[in-house]
């Protein structure tokens, strides 16, 4: 069962890219890990409180990404999903497309286990096809199934 505020805070997560809604709720022997699938998959893997939280701390809230879609969770028993749609200015005039799925598997009330995938488009987008409408859908179209207990 979640904590109180958890599930919101996940939500947040997912919303802005700021990991520091959840520190709170870490679990001593946390798994943390990102992937990102392009032409050649990297995945990076930290393990333990301590680490994860020094390493999302290091991110600082910052992302540079504008939402292109709704943010949609979903959860089922001790499972959060978050799901993204993003745009990543990658310099002046270009940008690629960002699919980010955020899965939170939770054991009493606290993450146990986060896993971050990003899935980049392939190819580069001129940045003036992005829609201002698209950019920001996302803070207003929050999805989260009942199932989430609080």
């Amino acid at each position: 069962m979640a904590k109180e505020g958890l599930p919101q805070a996940i939500v947040e997560v997912a919303r802005t890219g700021d990991f520091s809604h959840v520190l709170d709720y870490v679990a001593e022997d946390v798994q943390f890990s990102v992937s990102i699938g392009v032409r050649s998959p990297t995945t990076r893997a930290l393990h333990g409180r301590e680490a994860v939280i020094a390493h999302l701390r290091s991110l600082d809230g910052r992302d540079p990404s504008k939402l292109d879609e709704a943010v949609d969770v979903f959860a089922g028993g001790e499972r959060i999903v978050a799901t993204r749609n993003a745009i990543v200015a990658i310099g002046a005039d270009t940008s690629l497309r960002n699919e980010c799925t955020l899965v939170f598997d939770l054991v009493d009330g606290l993450i146990r286990r986060l896993a971050v995938h990003h899935e980049l488009s392939n190819a580069a987008e001129p940045r003036s096809t992005v829609s201002a409408q698209g950019r920001n859908r996302g803070a207003d179209a929050l999805s989260i199934v009942s199932a989430v207990d609080a």
